[in-house]
């Protein structure tokens, strides 16, 4: 299991960062680790909304089913992405300040099944995606990244 957390300031309001960042059609704009994203039920950020997302998988792409289990509105999100190899765990919190939001993004990626023993080994490589990430998500919300 990897687990990858950052904080990023938002000149953008908290309902409007919120909208940019937890809808995951938007995913592809900020994350440079996803090739793809499409919704596949639901519309917009809703309870049990899908969302189909490719990402590079060593010289070949992989599509995760995400789902959302839970959401409170311009505030939080918690997305399930699954495949045959992997599961990840993502919590979007928004929260409103003075001068616009802070973004905390949360994730925790787990291998499956047979690949599981080399859950020890994910921290280094989730660390890289999850920077690259971070650095989408501050260029997106025009905002800095203030904990890695």
């Amino acid at each position: 299991m990897a687990h990858y957390a950052t904080k990023v300031h938002a000149s953008l309001t908290a309902p409007e960062a919120f909208e940019l960042i937890a809808d995951f059609r938007n995913l592809a704009q900020w994350d440079p680790g996803v090739l793809s994203s499409a919704q596949t039920s639901g519309d917009g950020v809703e309870l049990g909304a899908t969302y189909d997302v490719e990402v590079p998988i060593g010289r070949g792409t992989s599509i995760l089913t995400y789902e959302i289990p839970h959401v409170t509105p311009n505030r939080l999100l918690r997305v399930v992405g699954e495949d045959r190899r992997f599961r990840s765990v993502d919590v979007i919190e928004v929260e409103p300040t003075a001068d616009g939001s802070i973004i905390t993004y949360d994730a925790t990626l787990t291998l499956k099944g047979a690949l599981s023993f080399a859950n020890r080994f994910l921290d280094r490589p989730f660390r890289r995606i999850g920077d690259a990430a971070a650095e989408g998500l501050a260029t997106a919300v025009e905002g800095a990244i203030l904990v890695p």
